[in-house]
């Protein structure tokens, strides 16, 4: 007979379309009862059922000092126990908290998420098939209830009752998956015990300094005078409200598809009367499907929806309103255009032309490369395999420059002309002729990340350092492009 947490775990992958035979996980793993419980589910439980290759990761946060030492290396032990290598790294998560004035859950969560991505874009680079990697983490239904509750307090809206989504792709394109998502923290602990592990105990978890730590420490137990069940209640409000915004952004998909219109400008446009005549709330989602397209998915507040909004409607054939990032919404008599037309007006476009101060381009010994680079702002490549392609010197010829036709990247197997990646980068029209890049001829060598925070960048596959690689060459972006 399974274990209340197996039957759930399965239940919930088959429902949801979160795992196919074959597909390559990514796994968050804390060494807490939640990661351990799904680590042993799928390295244990699901082989037979469900075949997959796991990677996990493992994010030592440096806050507690040995004990975190202590849990990397329980981690790495348990992983090893099972014949598999975790990928761990060290994060001064309360040096970058300082560092980026945000909270130590902000940070922490931030790192987590680059590390998810860099091992997904590693896979990539392996020849994996973009849609056979999924990046799972161990949210349980507890955590569900108390994202609901903190939503609520915030007043996010409806869509926040629905709390989180079983699955859904991160902001670089990578499906993240939640199997957890139906088990309660009490099923995870006592299948944790079962099968004789040992989870960490983060003393942190108890520390109420922390925000969702409050929430579970001290306002749960306070509802609980109102509602024993109260956890119960918030779980099946998350499921009713997940229902409605599931339904109701399938037909805003629909709608944004018929009141889209093609064009070549930068950005995107709307057909103003059709997207007029449709109700408030579904003219909300509407625009937050215009944003995404033109390259704005976060930054954004309900008061920039509801400007938009109200310039979609007022009639005014020219006008206005600000958005973050530079970008703008502008009526053009019948239509609504949202993109950085300011940029598209004053830059040079599509004419290659180079520029110096764009990066820098140096020559190293392997083993004497540069510390402390910044991830998406650089890429190395072995110099020799430069030279046998394009002669001495060939670090020499590397320009840095914006693109021009017949632009191209290797990639693995092949190539790719450079219109398509970045098509499928999701770069906004309005952005494609502005990034600079790094090229030899009309290769392009390395197109660093295109947005602010993000280390999504591409590479040349054809000149990859390796164990033997002497000399180095590094192209660097300027971060001030």
């Amino acid at each position: 007979m399974k274990h209340p947490a197996e039957e759930k775990f399965l239940k919930t992958v088959r429902e949801h379309d979160l795992l196919k035979p074959g597909d390559h996980v990514i796994l968050g793993i804390s060494g807490g009862a939640d990661s351990t419980a799904l680590f042993s589910l799928l390295a244990d439980f699901c082989p037979g059922i469900l075949p997959v290759t796991l990677h996990p990761v493992h994010v030592n946060h440096m806050i507690r000092g040995k004990a975190a030492d202590s849990d990397q290396q329980a981690v790495e032990e348990l992983c090893r126990s099972r014949g598999l290598r975790c990928r761990s790294i060290r994060f001064d998560c309360i040096g970058e908290a300082r560092r980026g004035n945000m909270t130590e859950e902000e940070a922490g969560r931030k790192k987590r998420y680059e590390m998810f991505d860099e091992s997904a874009e590693a896979l990539i680079g392996q020849g994996i098939d973009r849609t056979q990697i999924k990046i799972a983490t161990a949210h349980h239904a507890d955590d569900q209830a108390e994202t609901i509750l903190l939503h609520l307090l915030r007043g996010s809206g409806a869509d926040g009752l629905a709390g989180m989504e079983y699955r859904r792709k991160d902001e670089a394109g990578f499906m993240l998956i939640r199997p957890l998502l139906d088990c309660r923290k009490s099923e995870l602990r006592d299948y944790c015990s079962v099968q004789g592990l040992v989870p960490r105990v983060d003393q942190t978890n108890q520390d109420p300094s922390y925000g969702r730590n409050r929430i579970r420490l001290e306002l749960l137990p306070y509802l609980k005078s109102y509602n024993p069940k109260i956890e119960d209640a918030l779980i099946r409000l998350g499921k009713s409200a997940g229902e409605d915004r599931a339904y109701l952004q399938k037909q805003a998909e629909e709608m944004y598809r018929n009141c889209r219109i093609e064009t070549d400008a930068p950005g995107t446009a709307l057909h103003r009367g059709k997207a007029a005549e449709l109700p408030h709330t579904m003219r909300i989602r509407l625009l937050r499907l215009a944003l995404a397209d033109a390259g704005l998915t976060e930054d954004f507040t309900a008061k920039h929806l509801e400007a938009l909004d109200h310039i979609l409607c007022s009639g005014d054939p020219s006008a206005e309103t600000d958005l973050p990032h530079g970008l703008t919404g502008r009526c053009v008599y019948d239509r609504l255009e949202i993109g950085n037309f300011q940029e598209d007006r004053s830059s040079a476009k599509g004419d290659g032309k180079e520029s110096g101060p764009a990066g820098r381009v140096c020559v190293f010994a392997a083993e004497d490369l540069p510390q402390g680079l910044v991830r998406g702002t650089y890429a190395c490549f072995d110099e020799e395999k430069l030279v046998r392609k394009y002669g001495e010197n060939a670090a020499g010829k590397i320009c840095w420059r914006r693109r021009k036709p017949g632009d191209f990247i290797a990639i693995p197997g092949g190539r790719k002309k450079l219109h398509d990646v970045l098509i499928d980068d999701k770069v906004p029209k309005n952005r494609r002729d502005q990034l600079y890049f790094a090229a030899l001829g009309s290769e392009v060598l390395f197109l660093p990340a295109w947005k602010k925070g993000s280390g999504r960048a591409r590479y040349s596959h054809s000149y990859l350092v390796e164990e033997n690689t002497k000399k180095v060459v590094l192209v660097e972006k300027n971060c001030r492009i």
